[in-house]
């Protein structure tokens, strides 16, 4: 079961099909929307979120959270906008809603800053439960209520998170299913300064691997760890990876295991050669496990390793908070 079927409530029956022609016509733009439209592809195959515009789908293609929402159609009862306009559809128990909300809120107060608002809809959810949660955000967001998940049947999507770009018109732009990360945001910022450019088909990329994606660092600046000696660390926005060092000898079984010592943080791990090349990573992920391991790897030879602790989708993901890592050895 992937990270996102995980934590979402199925709540409708789809509504329509999506198009199979491409809306979306080439531009001078294209390469920018191609590199937007493949790296939110790409996490949402590792996150099983998925995205869809005009003839385009983003993700898994089997996804079963793909919503249904025919685009030759027009959102009634939000055709009177001042400008494009993301629909956050959220509730207080939905994990990944809470964890996306700091994010969305920030884009909503620097109007100025992006090329389109934010609204927030409650849904699935009592009034006085919705409060509470508000009572501690910044005052200034656009909210409205949908106890009975109205917008979200009427779409046809099956979970929440969802975000909902449309035109002043009513027009539906974008709809993504799943957390909406900095990548997710850049895409949306495209589409509504630039809506029905760029193209991109998933063919293209079928032969690209969605792996974690470790930012560049030296190897002077890796923490030294040793074997069955644990070590604490905390992860944020502004660093969202750690590195550290060891020394291992060929055919040594190591395996190293991170816990999260925080209930928000999606915790992951990397082993790496001194080359820089990938040894080991989790198979699969599961974002309510609160631990994540390498077990029992071999090591090909005398020489310096690397473990990257990071979180879950990295410089992109949404978790912080503190960990602690383990290494043994035999």
């Amino acid at each position: 079961m992937s990270r996102f079927l995980t934590r979402l409530i199925v709540i409708v029956l789809l509504v329509g099909l999506l198009p199979t022609s491409s809306g979306y016509a080439q531009a001078d733009d294209t390469d920018e929307f191609e590199a937007l439209a493949l790296r939110v592809h790409l996490l949402n195959q590792r996150s099983g979120d998925f995205t869809t515009l005009p003839g385009i789908e983003l993700g898994d293609p089997d996804s079963q959270v793909k919503p249904a929402w025919p685009y030759e159609k027009k959102l009634t009862g939000w055709d009177d906008l001042e400008r494009p306009t993301l629909l956050n559809i959220w509730a207080s128990w939905c994990g990944p809603c809470v964890q996306e909300f700091p994010h969305l809120t920030k884009i909503a107060l620097a109007p100025d800053d992006h090329a389109y608002d934010v609204i927030f809809i409650n849904s699935l959810e009592t009034a006085n439960d919705a409060k509470r949660f508000l009572a501690d955000q910044p005052d200034g967001i656009q909210i409205k209520m949908d106890p009975d998940g109205v917008l979200l049947n009427t779409v046809g999507s099956v979970g929440i998170p969802t975000n909902i770009l449309v035109q002043p018109d009513g027009t539906v732009l974008a709809i993504h299913v799943g957390s909406f990360t900095n990548a997710h945001a850049a895409l949306f910022e495209f589409v509504a300064l630039h809506p029905g450019e760029g193209s991109f088909d998933p063919a293209d990329y079928a032969d690209v691997e969605p792996t974690a994606e470790i930012a560049e660092f030296e190897a002077n600046d890796a923490l030294p760890i040793a074997f069955d000696e644990p070590i604490e660390g905390e992860l944020s926005d502004d660093l969202f990876q750690q590195v550290y060092q060891f020394e291992g000898k060929a055919g040594d079984i190591v395996s190293a295991q991170v816990s999260r010592a925080s209930d928000d943080l999606e915790p992951y791990v990397i082993l790496l050669d001194e080359n820089g090349e990938r040894l080991a990573e989790p198979a699969e992920y599961y974002y309510y496990d609160p631990a994540v391991k390498l077990d029992g790897v071999i090591l090909p030879e005398d020489g310096t390793y690397f473990l990257v602790v990071t979180r879950f989708l990295e410089a992109d993901g949404l978790s912080h908070g503190s960990y602690t890592l383990k290494l043994t050895r035999g």
